[in-house]
């Protein structure tokens, strides 16, 4: 299966540019017959945290910014109906005040600790699920996948993750959007894993 990967942010002055070649997804032992996996060309598309929000201005998402990218995006899947996506977005101005207040990424202790991890997980999940409804409007089939549900860490590196629900919806022609997110971690509690390292363990 072949993979492209491709950002938009700032320093590509907001348009979609292709960095580098991933490598296919990890093979797995599902019993379940995901062949046609193999097959496909996966494109995965990050866009920047910096460029879909003002990251001066806490909360702050520029909509306009990412119906452009929608735009963008589904012209590129009509010019060619085998592509299949993998999206994911950056943060931005979202999590990264709670993240800072609460130390996220260096684990948690105490109920503060954990009000923190989970006001960082809503927060990153609020952008995220901005950035789909907008793609929705736009007509792009996607849907939000939590990596809070398929990745488990210890002490900040991947330890165990599923992602049989992601190559699901590749072979039924849903594009999955991802973010940077928390993440459970065995033995710091929790860390942050940004969108990069996220595109990075699915590609």
């Amino acid at each position: 299966m072949a993979h492209r990967e491709i950002v938009a942010d700032n320093s590509a002055n907001g348009n979609l540019q292709e960095v580098h070649t991933a490598q296919p997804l990890k093979e797995t032992n599902w019993e379940v017959d995901f062949g046609i996996i193999s097959q496909m060309e996966i494109t995965l598309i990050k866009l920047g945290g910096s460029l879909i929000t003002d990251k001066g201005r806490p909360y702050t998402a520029r909509p306009w910014t990412i119906r452009r990218l929608a735009k963008e995006i589904k012209r590129a899947i009509k010019g060619n109906s085998k592509l299949r996506l993998i999206i994911g977005n950056g943060g931005g101005s979202f999590p990264h005040v709670s993240a800072t207040k609460y130390g996220t990424a260096n684990g948690y202790s105490g109920d503060e600790g954990k009000l923190g991890f989970c006001q960082v997980q809503n927060d990153a999940a609020t952008i995220n699920r901005l950035c789909v409804k907008i793609f929705l409007e736009e007509g792009i089939g996607t849907i939000s996948v939590t990596p809070n549900n398929i990745f488990l860490t210890s002490n900040a590196k991947i330890a165990n993750f599923y992602i049989k629900n992601i190559e699901a919806l590749l072979i039924n022609g849903i594009i999955p959007f991802v973010y940077g997110d928390t993440l459970i971690d065995t033995v710091r509690g929790s860390c942050i894993y940004s969108c990069d390292q996220i595109m990075e363990t699915l590609s």
